[in-house]
Parts: structure tokens; C-alpha cells; sequence
């Protein structure tokens, strides 16, 4: 994407460090099984930072990191991505960490996450980042924060809010100012959750009536539904064969994000978000059917 945009686009959310296992063989509880690590900088915020830098937006992700080797090691891979961390803060303890077992076919058997360092990313640390954070052309959340530090955001940024609600869960902690955002992007469970209507059209009617401009809810391998002011309707995704669709709704925000700076309409954005996830999955090894 071509892009003279200077201001960067602002990510608040998770960074942490991913490590999957893998085995070689099919997977013996309560045993060492020999297969394959991987190491990773990872995190929803961090993910869809990823995604928007390297379609060439500049992009700040603003999360906190602990005082571990972690932090150096995180901070190293967002250099090397384009992702900068500027005003992201320091505190003591240890960075969120993130560790997973998956069997051969991809699906996970088993994780164990250490995000207690996001409890203390609280009003406090985003009350002296207003001015940057309002400077910037759109900033990107995700429901991984503690709740007050959600609602003060959504209450207090003059910038254009795109949510991601990360899950059914998570969901709940945006409730009260759910209607702040410019854009959010569910996915079917998190949109039933909040209206309580589990039919995607009805569901996004609920979001625009709370004063959400534009509305995608990903369904999956069955595409996205969106809702805006003009139109609304279903786009279907591709028919493919995926290998790892790990991270496939951060791509699709990403792809929202970009198309929200562009101006674009509500079924643009999706066909935009759409087509970052088949990027996404032909990059993790998917193929078109």
C-alpha cells in the first residue's frame, strides 16, 4: 500500500512473546515430546501492528513491556517488523508471555498465557499520551486491556476508535461505551455476546443502533457480514485450504484499518479485510481450493 501518511496510525493493545510446540509424532500427555519450537513476538495489538506496517502505515504500538530480557527481545522484533515502540511503557515485572502446544494438524492441544503486566496499563498511563493518541488518524484497540483503561479511551480520544473485542468474554468490558467506536469487528460469538442477537444482520442493526458507524463480523471460512450507513451485506471468502488460520481476524482488522483511512465504505473496508486474510492464509501455507 502506498501511502503518504505520516501520522501514525496508534495501536493500543497486547505484545507478548508466542512460544508453540509442536511434536514430530502424534502428542503423549504428561511426557517430553521431541518436534519443533517456534519463538515469536505476538499479541493482538502486536499482530495487527504487524500487519498494518507491513502494508506500509506507519504504525506506533503503545502497550507495556516488563524489565525482563523479554522486553529486549520484543522490542528487537518490533524494530526488525516496522512496528515502533516509542512511547510504549516500561514497568517492572515480567512481559506478557504466551505459550502453546499444537498437535501436527495445527490445532491446539493445550496454552498457558501470562498477561498480569496489562493489569497495570491503567487510565493513569494513557491520561499524559491524550495529545498523541488525538493526533493520530485512527486508533486501533483491543479488549485485552483492563476495563477502566477501555472505557477511559473510548470516553476520552478525539481520534476514530476501530474495536477489536478479541473475545465473548473480553467483549463485556466495552459494553458501557460500545458505542463510542467508529468501527468494530467481532466475530460472531463476540457480536451475540454484546446484542444478543446470534443472526449477523441483526446483530449489526444492534451495533448501528448504539451509535457504531461500521460494523464487520467475521464468520469465518463463510466471510464477513458488514453493516454501514450506505449498505450492508455478506462478502464470502474464498474457498481455501488452510493450514494455520492462527491470526487471521488481525489480519482482517488490519485490512478495516487501512480502508478507514482511505475514507472507504463499509463494504470496501470488508472486501479490504477480506483480502488481508487470504494474504495472511496463503503466507501460513493455505492454497485456493
Amino acid at each position: 500500500m502506498n501511502t503518504e501518511q505520516e501520522t501514525p496510525v496508534i495501536v493500543v493493545g497486547a505484545l507478548n512473546l508466542d512460544v508453540c510446540g509442536v511434536p514430530k509424532d502424534d502428542f503423549r500427555p504428561r511426557d517430553s515430546n521431541p518436534g519443533r519450537v517456534f519463538v515469536s513476538a505476538g499479541g493482538v495489538g502486536h499482530n495487527i501492528a504487524r500487519h498494518l506496517a507491513s502494508a506500509g502505515v506507519p504504525v506506533e504500538l503503545l502497550t507495556v513491556l516488563g524489565d525482563d530480557d523479554i522486553a529486549w527481545l520484543l522490542t528487537r522484533q518490533c524494530g526488525r517488523e516496522g512496528v515502533s515502540l516509542s512511547h510504549a511503557m516500561r514497568l517492572a515485572g515480567g512481559s506478557g508471555t504466551y505459550c502453546s502446544v499444537h498437535d501436527t494438524d495445527g490445532d491446539m492441544l493445550a496454552a498457558v498465557n501470562d498477561m498480569s503486566l496489562l493489569d497495570a496499563f491503567t487510565p493513569d498511563c494513557l491520561a499524559p499520551r491524550l495529545p498523541m493518541l488525538n493526533a493520530a488518524p485512527l486508533i486501533v484497540m483491543d479488549a485485552n486491556l483492563p476495563k477502566d483503561t477501555l472505557e477511559y479511551l473510548a470516553e476520552h480520544a478525539a481520534a476514530p476508535l476501530l474495536l477489536d473485542p478479541v473475545s465473548g468474554f473480553k467483549a463485556e468490558r466495552v459494553r458501557r461505551v460500545i458505542g463510542r467506536f467508529a468501527a468494530v469487528k467481532p466475530n460472531l460469538l463476540e457480536a451475540e455476546r454484546l446484542s444478543g442477537e446470534g443472526d449477523p444482520a441483526r446483530a449489526a442493526a444492534w451495533f448501528l443502533r448504539q451509535g457504531v458507524s461500521q460494523v464487520f463480523i467475521s464468520l469465518g471460512n463463510r466471510g464477513v457480514y458488514y453493516a454501514g450507513a450506505a449498505s450492508r451485506g455478506h462478502l464470502p471468502a474464498p474457498a481455501m485450504r488452510v493450514k494455520n488460520c492462527t491470526g487471521a481476524g488481525d489480519a482482517m482488522i488490519s485490512g478495516i484499518a487501512r480502508a478507514m483511512l482511505l475514507g472507504a465504505p463499509a463494504e470496501d473496508a470488508a472486501a479490504m479485510g477480506l483480502a488481508a486474510v487470504t494474504k495472511h492464509l496463503l503466507a501460513q501455507g493455505g492454497s485456493f481450493l
